[in-house]
C-alpha cells in the first residue's frame, strides 16, 4: 500500500513538462488500520450477541453506545440513545448519585436485585436488576467511560418471594393443624 502525492507543471500550450511527487510506503498502517476494523468488529458482534444489556457512557452520563439486548429491552434500535443522556431517559437521583460517583472516584459500583421502577411507563411496575457499573480508564488512570451491564432478575425476585411465602402458608397451617391435635394423638 502507497500514499501518492505529486504536482505536474505546463508549458504555456498546455503540455506537461514534468511531474514532481512523492510516494511513501503505508503498508503498516493499512494493515493496522484493517486488524482494528476486525478487532472492532469482533467487539460489536460480542456485544450485540451477549444477552446481558451493555450501555457505554462519557462521564456526563450520555450514551455513546448500546447492545442490541439493551435496545430491546425497551423496544428501541440501538442509535436511538447515542446522544441521549441516561437520566433523562430514566431518572433515579439514588442512582445517579452512584454513577457520578464512580465516573469520580473510578471504583466500580456491582449492586444485587436492586428494584427499579420506570418513571416514565409506570405500567411496567418494579423491575429488579443486578448490574455493575465499571469505569473505563485512559493510561494516566482518569475516567473517560463506563460501562453499565444489567441483568433483569425479576423473574427470580418474584419466584424467591412466592416460595417465601408459601413456606410461610405452609408453617402457618403446620402451627393451626397442632393447635388443635390433642396431645397424644399422631398424624399420618
Amino acid at each position: 500500500w502507497v500514499r501518492e502525492l505529486g504536482e505536474t507543471f505546463y508549458d504555456g500550450q498546455g503540455r506537461a513538462l514534468r511531474t514532481l511527487g512523492a510516494v511513501q510506503d503505508i503498508t503498516e498502517h493499512k494493515l493496522a488500520q484493517d486488524a482494528m476494523q476486525t478487532s472492532s468488529q469482533i467487539v460489536g458482534a460480542v456485544l450485540d450477541t451477549t444477552p446481558v444489556l451493555i450501555a457505554y457512557l462519557d462521564t456526563d452520563m450520555n450514551f455513546v453506545r448500546v447492545n442490541a439486548a439493551y435496545a430491546a429491552a425497551d423496544r428501541k434500535d440501538p442509535g436511538y440513545y447515542v446522544g441521549k443522556n441516561h437520566f433523562d431517559l430514566f431518572p433515579h437521583a439514588d442512582n445517579e448519585v452512584i454513577f457520578r460517583r464512580v465516573a469520580e472516584t473510578g471504583v466500580t459500583h456491582v449492586a444485587v436485585a436492586k428494584p427499579f421502577k420506570y418513571e416514565h411507563n409506570p405500567e411496567r411496575g418494579v423491575t429488579h436488576w443486578d448490574w455493575t457499573l465499571t469505569p473505563i480508564k485512559d493510561g494516566a488512570g482518569r475516567v473517560t467511560g463506563l460501562v453499565l451491564s444489567l441483568t433483569n432478575v425479576t423473574d427470580r425476585i418474584q419466584a424467591l418471594e412466592l416460595a417465601q411465602s408459601r413456606e410461610r402458608e405452609m408453617r402457618e397451617m403446620n402451627e393451626s393443624l397442632d393447635a388443635v391435635r390433642s396431645p397424644g394423638e399422631l398424624c399420618d
